[in-house]
């Protein structure tokens, strides 16, 4: 049901200037009154928003009255939040393929993470039980689209500054890259849909190893594929020495997609 302006309602976006953040805002201008936080302040081109220039964990001056919050922002400051929140229609919580994929990797700090993930997850579902709130957990794979992922904007740079990009021996696990505004129609999607809760696995439309992901990224480069295959340990030592994370390479022979669902099609 919309108002007498034509909107859907007032809705709330935590996290609104990442990539996931960017793309609802396009996708949501017009048809909701939207409340918008962000570190770094509006966008010149998204006027219309009514922004909030206020951090987590600090004071935040929230709406009296909110129908739909969306929070893309880190999961520590996810229960601080909930204890401020007036009743909502839906809570969506952007969280990530990382709370399963990473929960037993050798790294502790990404054990740290997935276990910082999971436990927002479960915040927002005893919040939502608690308030009888329908809330609408997003767990997207690599997200890309917008230059500001960690995954393959890094791939992308460093072919385009050494034109090879190495890679440990075979297996290689499957990969299912999701643009920002794919993740972002999913959960305008779901907000849409009031039999929609739970979690939501969101994956791109296509599967492909991580070596074949990598030879896309040098084709979009305008680059001839150029992979150097090292040895797993010196790999390993030579990520550490830039201040990388040695797991990643173990993780590239995992696969790491999702369940396409009816809702995403």
């Amino acid at each position: 049901m919309t108002s007498a302006s034509g909107k859907s309602g007032t809705l709330a976006l935590f996290g609104a200037s990442n990539q996931v953040g960017r793309a609802l805002l396009k996708q949501l201008a017009g048809a909701w009154h939207i409340h918008a936080w962000s570190r770094s302040g509006a966008p010149a081109n998204l006027n219309d928003v009514l922004w909030h220039q206020e951090a987590l964990p600090g004071p935040i001056s929230l709406p009296a009255a909110l129908d739909v919050l969306i929070y893309s922002a880190p999961m520590r400051y996810l229960p601080q939040l909930l204890q401020r929140l007036p009743q909502l229609k839906c809570l969506v919580l952007v969280s990530s393929m990382s709370v399963t994929a990473k929960q037993r990797s050798p790294s502790t700090k990404e054990r740290a993470l997935a276990a910082e993930l999971r436990a927002g997850e479960d915040c927002a579902e005893t919040w939502g039980q608690r308030t009888d709130t329908r809330v609408v957990i997003v767990r997207p794979t690599m997200i890309h689209g917008y230059g500001m992922d960690q995954n393959l904007h890094r791939i992308r740079q460093f072919v385009r500054r050494f034109r090879f990009f190495p890679l440990p021996p075979p297996p290689y696990g499957l990969r299912q890259p999701i643009h920002a505004d794919e993740v972002a129609a999913i959960i305008v999607r779901a907000i849409s849909r009031e039999s929609t809760r739970g979690v939501l696995e969101a994956g791109g439309s296509c599967r492909m190893s991580y070596d074949e992901m990598v030879a896309r990224v040098f084709i979009e480069e305008g680059v001839t594929p150029r992979i150097m295959v090292l040895p797993r340990s010196l790999l390993k030592v030579l990520i550490g020495l830039q201040g990388g994370d040695p797991a990643v390479v173990d993780r590239i022979a995992q696969d790491q997609i999702a369940k396409r669902q009816e809702l995403f099609s």
